[in-house]
């Protein structure tokens, strides 16, 4: 009796909390927004550990006065195999081949400060983020991944934070870090560049 009590006060609570922060939130400057980033990350290139950069351009508006949804699209190269016949039967020969590798996905932000902070206008942006898309290979004639994966997609996806900080009316600076499924041997990743909003 006493937990079901303790529960309904906890929930009672909850809602009132939220009925407060909503209308806190209710002259948000994130609805009706355009923000656009555009970032730079690093992915293992190969089982050794190699890097190799990620480029993406993301596009996100918002559709309440604390969600953005959008997508984002970006690529990097990574290097393809192709074995090489040679008198050596004891060694392997190969030829390696830059190829660019397309990125693609959807995008979620819920913005925390919204709800703290009643202007119109705000030079940060904190918010929890989500990613979900993949990487698309498209290996040439007779080459393979070093992985040894097929042409076709490979899925990834993260959840984390960000932290934006506009240093005029549009223009402005942003990092996020996120944990989940990346590209090989990967289960975090930290992404930074510049945001502009409009």
């Amino acid at each position: 009796m006493r937990n079901k009590l303790q529960l309904k006060k906890v929930l009672f609570t909850g809602v009132i909390s939220l009925v407060m922060l909503t209308s806190f939130g209710q002259d948000s400057y994130i609805k009706n927004r355009w923000n656009i980033k555009a970032g730079y990350a690093r992915y293992n290139k190969d089982f050794r550990h190699e890097k190799v950069g990620n480029y993406r351009i993301e596009v996100n508006y918002g559709i309440l006065n604390n969600i953005e949804i959008g997508a984002y699209i970006g690529y990097s190269k990574f290097d393809y195999y192709r074995e090489i016949t040679t008198t050596d039967s004891l060694h392997k020969a190969y030829m390696v081949e830059d190829n660019n590798t397309p990125f693609y996905g959807a995008s979620f932000n819920f913005h925390i400060l919204p709800f703290l902070i009643k202007k119109d206008d705000f030079r940060f942006d904190l918010y929890i983020t989500g990613k979900f898309g993949g990487v698309y290979f498209t290996k040439p004639a007779q080459y393979q991944s070093v992985f040894n994966f097929k042409e076709g997609n490979i899925y990834e996806y993260g959840i984390g934070g960000g932290l934006s900080y506009y240093l005029g009316k549009h223009l402005g600076v942003f990092a996020e870090y996120c944990y989940g499924k990346y590209y090989i041997g990967e289960s975090n990743k930290l992404r930074y560049g510049l945001a502009m909003k409009f």
